[in-house]
């Protein structure tokens, strides 16, 4: 099993994958608006924003409780079966939701101007998401983070040279995007895949669960999660309802310039991205490990609050 890194290192990793990050977003953000065209990359903005606050709703915080325990028992491994069931079940209703909204003809209300087959394409994009980031907090919860961030940077240094070419061939629209976006995504849950299984976290375990598991495991995420419900629901209402207005009184041309100012201003979190994940580990692992006066959250705590 490989040997956890410290926290400095790990935060020094991700830190730099982020300005990497950057580096490849200022090159994608040059690139593909200009080989989309500021209505073909609205219709992205505005599809993938929709399908990400549904898979936020669906989340309801849960993907916080899942990180937090799964960093106090890394060895639970029914623990990650039991989530990905859920995401499994969360992702078929998102998926029906669509499907009743295409039969019925409510897409054209829900996602105005918009083809049906972009609006698939961009469902699946966001459950993909989601699956991706649950997966880069598991190798942050088991320690693998410098090995995961390694993996990161493989990827994007192979998408951006992916973008590259497909605007030089002329061959850069919505379609491709979408599908690149798919392979850079598959690309990195290979890549989280290799790197947990390497290091004695293989997924290819038992996934069998018993009725009393899986009941424990509901009660356990819905203590953690219920008293998000409300918040999570008016979140979603109120994060879709203003790019839905902006998608009827704008348009699409207008969703893409509100998208590209949107990702210029992402880069604020660049540093506390980085940071917030690992400190909520080593705050989980000494808060189950605490002692009367859990004189090791206080050393943390005291140490993160002065930077």
């Amino acid at each position: 099993m490989q040997q956890e890194h410290s926290l400095k290192k790990r935060y020094f990793y991700k830190l730099f994958t982020n300005f990497l990050g950057l580096g490849v977003s200022l090159v994608t953000q040059t690139i593909v608006p200009r080989g989309l065209g500021p209505k073909s990359y609205g219709d992205f903005s505005f599809l993938s924003d929709y399908f990400n606050q549904f898979a936020g709703f669906f989340d309801m915080g849960t993907s916080i409780g899942f990180y937090t325990k799964l960093s106090q028992r890394p060895k639970e491994f029914k623990l990650v079966v039991f989530y990905f069931y859920f995401i499994g079940i969360a992702s078929l209703l998102l998926l029906t939701f669509v499907v009743v909204a295409h039969t019925t003809k409510m897409y054209t209300r829900l996602w105005p101007g918009q083809e049906l087959f972009y609006i698939y394409l961009a469902v699946f994009w966001g459950i993909l998401v989601w699956l991706i980031n649950i997966m880069n907090r598991m190798t942050d919860a088991y320690g693998l983070t410098v090995s995961a961030e390694i993996g990161k940077v493989f990827q994007k240094t192979i998408g951006v040279f992916i973008i590259i070419i497909l605007f030089v061939c002329h061959k850069l629209n919505l379609g491709s995007f979408f599908f690149y976006n798919y392979f850079t995504l598959f690309l990195l849950l290979i890549v989280f895949t290799y790197v947990m299984k390497r290091s004695g976290y293989s997924l290819l375990q038992s996934w069998k669960l018993t009725g009393e598991e899986i009941k424990n495991y509901i009660k356990e995420f819905y203590q953690y999660s219920h008293p998000l419900f409300i918040y999570s629901l008016v979140g979603l209402f109120a994060g879709i309802f203003d790019r839905w207005l902006l998608q009827v009184y704008g348009g699409s041309v207008q969703q893409g310039f509100f998208g590209l100012s949107y990702q210029i201003g992402a880069v604020c979190f660049l540093f506390s991205s980085a940071m917030t994940p690992l400190v909520t580990r080593e705050f989980s692992i000494a808060y189950n490990n605490k002692d009367g006066k859990n004189s090791k959250m206080l050393f943390l705590y005291s140490k993160f609050s002065s930077i």
